[in-house]
């Protein structure tokens, strides 16, 4: 092969290979899509995402405003691109054969989904039409396990109930989950918000706690992989049996939750019962050794008197000992320091006499030397 045609080859792999990586590394859009009945709020916080009128939401007489899968322009979040749908809901049966047509559309866009049901309570409990239409539209998605891989916001939770479902939450979400062909552990309670209700349109301010609220929640719920392909036609034309069907399963479930607590209360009341025989037992049992007890404490307190006493003494004597011990190591210290002293003076005396002896033989000898000059 020639040098040219080396070149060439390298060249035509180097494109082909770059483009390889960038179509690898190249993640696949995200599709936000939410999901549920009219009048539940799915275009209202889609606006909050978008913070802007992106989907018609407000109030419309007789059925929602929603007809049509509506798709907002697309914008990049976290490097990836995102595309917020809007959907119809099934609620409305005039409607109803469109609108399951509108979300087969908007969930054969291919790519990425993250979705998102949006539903509403009545008394703390998820109304049982947004359960019906949560469950037809799973299980129209074929092929794609969808545990755990979709979300349900309980949107417009009044302020007395909130409280109430945060405490029962476990409960509120069996509920909720019971009759359905996947569950979720993503699972969000958003307040009633008065700035939302009955306005055309709404938009909260940037940053708003309800918006941001919403954004954490929703980062946290997977994507998962629809293929075009495994969203079929929604069984609309099961929509009522369905719901008749699972207000029953619910009114069961009820029931029986409500056999369990009753049954629960019974036997703490039993149980309550035989405590309190017991305590009344064990009380009588604590009168008739009352004097035995008493008896017993007043040796325990006489003999920590004495004990305490003895340790007194023995406190006592030790200090005594101390005292006499510093006292006599004192007097040391004194005769040690007398002797020193003696000491010196004494040496200090010899050095004085010695010196003074000195002295004196020396000027006897310059008397000497100065006798002889002469």
């Amino acid at each position: 092969m020639s040098t040219f045609a080396r070149l060439c080859f390298l060249a035509c792999s180097t494109i082909a290979l770059c483009n390889y990586v960038a179509v690898v590394s190249e993640k696949p859009p995200i599709n936000l899509i939410f999901l549920g009945n009219p009048g539940v709020g799915k275009s209202s916080l889609l606006n909050q995402l978008s913070n802007k009128a992106s989907f018609s939401a407000g109030v419309n007489i007789g059925h929602g405003l929603t007809t049509e899968t509506a798709i907002a322009p697309s914008f990049t979040y976290h490097g990836r691109e995102v595309r917020l749908i809007d959907t119809p809901g099934l609620a409305d049966i005039a409607m109803r054969e469109q609108a399951s047509a509108q979300i087969t559309r908007g969930l054969q866009q291919g790519d990425d989904y993250k979705m998102v049901f949006v539903v509403n309570e009545k008394a703390g409990r998820a109304e049982d039409q947004d359960r019906t239409t949560i469950r037809l539209i799973l299980e129209s998605i074929q092929g794609v396990d969808l545990r755990n891989n979709y979300a349900i916001i309980v949107n417009k939770v009044g302020t007395n109930t909130m409280p109430k479902m945060e405490a029962e939450f476990e409960k509120f979400t069996s509920l909720l989950m019971d009759g359905l062909p996947f569950s979720t552990g993503q699972v969000l309670l958003l307040p009633k918000d008065p700035r939302l209700e009955d306005e055309q349109n709404a938009i909260l301010p940037p940053n708003d706690p309800l918006t941001d609220k919403l954004v954490k929640f929703l980062d946290l719920v997977p994507p998962v992989n629809i293929p075009a392909q495994a969203a079929k036609p929604i069984a609309h034309e099961k929509y009522d049996d369905i719901h008749e069907s699972m207000k029953k399963e619910s009114l069961q479930v009820l029931e029986l939750m409500k056999g369990m607590m009753d049954s629960m209360s019974s036997n703490l009341a039993k149980s309550e019962d035989k405590h309190a025989a017991l305590m009344e037992q064990m009380m009588a049992d604590q009168r008739e050794n009352a004097n035995e007890r008493t008896a017993m404490l007043m040796k325990l307190m006489e003999s920590q008197r004495e004990n305490s006493e003895y340790m007194e003494r023995m406190r006592s004597e030790q200090a005594s000992r101390e005292a006499d011990m510093r006292e006599k190591q004192s007097a040391r210290e004194a005769e040690m320091n007398r002797e020193n002293m003696q000491l010196m003076t004494d040496r200090m005396n010899e050095r004085a006499e010695a010196r003074l002896a000195e002295a004196k033989a020396e000027y006897a000898r310059n008397l000497e030397k100065t006798t002889s000059g002469k």
